[in-house]
């Protein structure tokens, strides 16, 4: 499961949690795919190997762990049986969030903030304090990365980091877009959202979108678009999980000067080929540039 993915020393899903806790989330409800019922056993004590850390003085690396995970009241699971979209993957937990507004998190998203600061679904909560409305975090993105998301259509601004939402097109075309404010997998969401879930479309994937869904909030009854402040890495792409391994690292303490070291060596080596290679060029005719091309 991508959400075990390791993130330095503990999975990416652990470093999401955190999240949660230190925004002050409690209470946790986790949407599992069938084949990935294996995560539930990260979250079972395991007294054995407790033991045996505790007789090797190596309880430390227990950790991360139970500061997290101790500081949540519950955990619970549901099983989407088929990956029937976002929206689809909000149903198992219908029963579990009981009328009331819960946040949403995707698994293979990464928004770090430093020490102290409030985190991003944090923000999104003191958002939906001030309104009552359904909350859309966002950033900006590249233009050419517009396709890749959920797009927002932006209104008035409500505070220094929020703006009234009027809709949210799905992985529009560049053209279309009406911004480049992207939602970006943390979300606020309002009880009615399971009503408007049962009566929006199926899209042409056959999936159950939630951004549909929450399009249709924003245009029936209003909807807010919270501009979090992070560090935002997308591990379900390459890149970015490369990314976020070194950012990671770089916070790390214990890691931080050699992952460093590390990237000025690599920074040096690429200089000196750039280097050697422009020196190369300007040195050959172009007769005999036009063959190296070759």
């Amino acid at each position: 499961a991508k959400e075990m993915f390791p993130l330095v020393d503990r999975p990416i899903l652990l470093e999401i949690l955190k999240e949660c806790v230190e925004s002050g989330i409690e209470e946790v409800f986790i949407v599992l795919s069938p084949n990935k019922m294996n995560v539930k056993s990260f979250f079972e004590r395991d007294f054995s190997l407790e033991q045996r850390l505790e007789k090797d003085g190596r309880l430390e690396f227990l950790k991360p762990y139970f500061d997290v995970i101790g500081k949540l009241k519950s955990i619970e699971f549901g099983i989407q049986e088929v990956a029937r979209g976002s929206g689809d993957a909000l149903f198992p937990a219908e029963k579990w969030t009981n009328g009331e507004p819960f946040a949403v998190l995707f698994g293979d998203d990464l928004n770090y903030t430093p020490k102290g600061a409030r985190p991003a679904i944090g923000q999104c909560i003191d958002v939906y304090e001030k309104t009552g409305k359904l909350v859309v975090g966002c950033q900006r993105v590249p233009v050419e990365d517009i396709p890749k998301y959920g797009i927002c259509l932006v209104g008035n601004q409500i505070s220094d980091n929020s703006y009234e939402m009027g809709g949210l097109i799905e992985k529009p075309t560049i053209q279309e877009a009406p911004s480049n404010i992207a939602a970006l997998a943390r979300y606020i969401v309002t009880p009615d959202i399971y009503d408007v879930l049962r009566r929006t479309p199926i899209d042409k994937r056959g999936e159950l979108t939630l951004a549909d869904s929450m399009d249709i909030i924003a245009r029936e009854k209003g909807a807010a678009i919270c501009n979090f402040k992070s560090d935002r890495y997308d591990t379900g792409d390459k890149l970015g999980y490369l990314k976020a391994q070194i950012a990671y690292a770089m916070q790390d303490e214990r890691l931080s000067q050699n992952v460093e070291s590390f990237i000025m060596k690599l920074a040096r080596d690429i200089a000196f080929k750039e280097y050697i290679k422009k020196q190369i060029e300007s040195d050959l005719s172009p007769e005999d540039n036009n063959i190296s091309q070759k």
